[in-house]
């Protein structure tokens, strides 16, 4: 990675290509927003060109790393390198995203005492209208700690919401030999299995979540045939796990025995992985 100004402790990660170009403007205004600005910003770049003089406008050390490669690999690669950096603790942050002015300061804080942070969501739209504040407040308890069993089923962890002490990635899983849609959960699951590690979701910020077309599963998915994609999904999942030798024959068994999604069970604000 390049060099920068001053070390700081922290990482503020995210992922940036062609199509997120059109929101970098409105990306980088919220990482200026927040109440503290003692971390670095590394930009995982797959084919924005010039970038450096389209973030011009940061107030915060910045790195530019590029890569090439799929989606999943890139995001292997990224990780491989962040648990081989001289930061203590990560916040992750998808580019087409915006974020509470508060998100750093109160992730920060809770990484103090936990592995893992895993904050709630504000909806917007793809033009940036609220939808919904605190989206997952009622499905899940301001504080509560959660193991890899939470998230068999469904998932509100990801790479777009989540806070992770650099440690961690001492567990990460090999990539999988197959690609993964939203592969996210396939990480943070085999983390926390193997390294049996717990998590604390916070209510007390957010991500602004753009609701949009590219969403692989948003909140907001179009219903038809969406328990057939999530069915499909959650199996893949739960075979790249097993192949991996992330979960025993048994585990994955037992998962994969629950992969069918109910049409019947309908859930108001459904994690991903759920149906409403």
């Amino acid at each position: 990675m390049n060099s920068v100004k001053k070390h700081n402790q922290t990482a503020f990660v995210t992922f940036v290509y062609p199509n997120s170009e059109k929101y970098l403007a409105d990306f980088i205004n919220s990482i200026n927003a927040q109440t503290a600005l003692n971390f670095t910003l590394i930009l995982f770049n797959d084919g924005i060109l010039n970038l450096e003089s389209k973030i011009k406008d940061l107030k915060v050390d910045f790195q530019i790393v590029n890569m090439e490669g799929t989606p999943q690999e890139i995001r292997f690669k990224a990780l491989k390198k962040l648990s081989a950096s001289s930061f203590d603790f990560i916040l992750f942050q998808d580019s087409d995203d915006l974020m509470r002015t508060n998100r750093y300061k109160t992730c920060y804080d809770s990484l103090l005492k936990y592995d893992i942070v895993v904050n709630d969501l504000d909806i917007i739209n793809e033009n940036g209208k609220l939808i919904e504040y605190n989206y997952w407040q009622n499905r899940i308890d301001n504080n509560h700690v959660f193991t890899y069993k939470t998230i068999e089923n469904y998932n509100f962890i990801g790479l777009g919401n989540t806070s992770i002490k650099k440690e961690v990635l001492k567990f990460l899983p090999q990539e999988p030999t197959q690609s993964l849609k939203a592969v996210d959960w396939f990480i943070f699951y085999s983390i926390m299995h193997k390294g049996n590690i717990n998590a604390v979701f916070t209510s007390d910020t957010c991500t602004i979540y753009r609701q949009h077309q590219e969403n692989t599963i948003g909140t907001q998915t179009a219903q038809n045939n969406k328990s057939i994609f999530i069915q499909e999904v959650k199996e893949s999942h739960y075979k790249a796990l097993y192949q991996s030798n992330s979960i025993s024959e048994v585990e994955y068994i037992k998962l994969n025995n629950t992969k069918e999604v109910s049409k019947e069970i309908k859930k108001q604000n459904p994690f991903w992985w759920e149906t409403n």
